[in-house]
This record gives C-alpha cells, structure tokens and sequence, in this order.
C-alpha cells in the first residue's frame, strides 16, 4: 500500500474513531490575572455544556485561560475563568496586557471539535468585546488569590454557528490563515499531512499555535479529515 493510500486510510479511520481529549494548551501562569465570572447559556441548536468541555480565553492564538467543566446543564452554567495577563517585568509575554482584546472557544468532549461559537454578553445582554482588566496578585498575602483577583463579570453564550465577535485572534480557524503548507517550509508534502492528521485526533500539543492555524485548510473553524484531504490533494 502507497504512502498516499496509507493516509487516506488511516483519515477515514480516524473520521470514525472516538473524539479526542481536550488539548487546549494551558495558559503560561503570569502575576498579572482576572477573573470573568458569569453564566454560560447555549441557543437553540447549539451544544449544551457536558462534562470535559472547556471554554478557553485566547489572545493573538494564545490560550490565556481555560475553565473545565464538570456537569451537564441545559440551562446557565457558572463560569469562573481566570485569565493570565502579561507581566511587564518578564521578556515573555504571558497574555494580554491591560485593555487589549480576548476573544474566546469552545472545546465541545462529544464531538472533540473545537469552536468560535462563544459570545459574550454584558449584564444588559448586549454582545461585548471582552478586553482584559487584570492586575498583580501579591501571594505574600495570606488570602485565597480568588479573593484577591479582580473581578469582570460577563456572561457567555454558545452560539449554534461559529459567529463570535473578535479581531481574528482566536487561532486556527474562520479566520483565513488556513493553508496546505502546514509547516510553512515552501514545500506541501507527507509532513503537512502528518500536522493536520495530529490535529484531527486530537494531539494539538504537538502543533504550534501558527501550525494549528494552517491546518484548518478549509477555514471552517475546527481540524478535521477534510483539511487532511485537502493537503493529500494539494501535493
């Protein structure tokens, strides 16, 4: 059996297989955070939340806080998101620094996709753009840092199309960044597909964050067998 072969077998398969862990990389821990405190709702079509999925706050394709959840609700669910801002004093820029843009995704455990399908909402229900108010947490003060971290309170609610609001920094998907040239070395090859094959089954660990943008070939939100055929085509 040819290498090509071989990979379209091995997409079908996968097509079927169960869905895959969650892989949103965790947030690098930054001194600098805020806490997004509200209730999750889901519109009529959308998923609800169950237990394993994660909602993630993202900055320019960072993941800058995840919230795991472990229940299943068909109305509003309680979300306490701590999201890590940049601390000025490192070289390494942990998140996003004060006032600047988070947009947000959705880890859907029943299907193993990953969606921009998360609207947030200020307390008058209006659709808002969330954009980060953290500050320094000082841990030589003996209090729980949940008491110490600044408070923005939104809600949140799953949309049944990916139609969230944002500046194209969710990363990977729905944005136009999707291209066949996975590892961006000039050449479409068995590697791209070996990228793309590594985010349909879940292994997003192993991606970059501009590699996991790529692989959403078709632009369609999520990392599937049809980005892998894309790239097979594309050779």
């Amino acid at each position: 059996m040819g290498i090509r072969s071989t990979i379209v077998w091995v997409i079908a398969a996968l097509a079927t297989s169960a869905p895959a862990a969650a892989q949103f990389d965790g947030p690098l821990d930054s001194p600098i955070r805020s806490r997004l405190v509200g209730v999750v709702n889901s519109d009529s079509g959308a998923p609800t939340i169950s237990p394993g999925d994660e909602i993630a706050a993202v900055f320019n394709g960072q993941v800058v806080g995840v919230q795991r959840f472990g229940t299943t609700a068909s109305g509003p669910v309680p979300i306490n998101l701590t999201v890590f801002g940049d601390d000025p004093d490192t070289q390494v820029v942990e998140g996003p620094g004060q006032g600047q843009q988070i947009t947000f995704q959705f880890y859907d455990s029943s299907t193993g996709m990953i969606r921009n399908n998360v609207v947030a909402l200020n307390l008058a229900g209006e659709i808002s753009i969330v954009r980060f108010e953290g500050d320094r947490i000082d841990f030589d003060i003996p209090l729980p840092p949940d008491l110490l971290t600044p408070v923005q309170e939104f809600n949140f609610r799953l949309t049944e199309q990916d139609n969230s609001p944002g500046d194209g920094s969710g990363g990977g998907g729905g944005g136009g960044q999707g291209n066949p040239d996975v590892n961006d070395d000039g050449v479409i090859d068995k590697r791209d597909v070996a990228l793309v094959l590594r985010g349909v089954i879940g292994a997003n660990r192993a991606l970059t964050t501009s590699q996991r943008a790529r692989a959403d070939v078709n632009n369609d939100g999520a990392i599937t067998s049809a980005d892998a055929i894309l790239v097979i085509r594309a050779q």
